[in-house]
């Protein structure tokens, strides 16, 4: 068990290193109606904001349209970064517990509501 989980942290990490680049928050496309000389509505854009939480405050950004597709893929590798830390926390719990347990404590699986302890 110990070596498949030795396995499955090294293959996380390994993916964590891969990611070169990433931002969190969100990126929404956003059109505006115009009307133009003779009344008829226009639909302008899109128009592409960037939005993103720093100190606590809410920020937004306008992003040229030629810049939304990396931008897009750099928010993707923010969750995809989330997703694996929170893939190697649990490994490393894992792993804790297997210790504990092999060295002469009681542990309970995660979810049973008590905790590792020493005998």
């Amino acid at each position: 068990m110990t070596t498949n989980l030795d396995r499955k942290r090294k293959a996380i990490l390994k993916a964590m290193g891969e990611v070169t680049s990433l931002r969190q928050g969100s990126l929404t496309e956003q059109y505006i109606q115009r009307s133009d000389g003779t009344g008829k509505k226009r639909k302008l854009g899109p128009y592409y904001i960037h939005t993103w939480y720093e100190d606590g405050r809410k920020r937004c950004d306008h992003i040229p349209r030629s810049e939304a597709p990396a931008l897009e893929a750099e928010i993707r590798n923010y969750q995809k970064m989330k997703d694996l830390f929170e893939e190697l926390l649990d490994v490393i719990e894992q792993q804790t517990l297997l210790r504990s347990t092999s060295s002469g404590g009681h542990a309970i699986q995660k979810g049973g509501g008590t905790t590792t302890e020493k005998r």
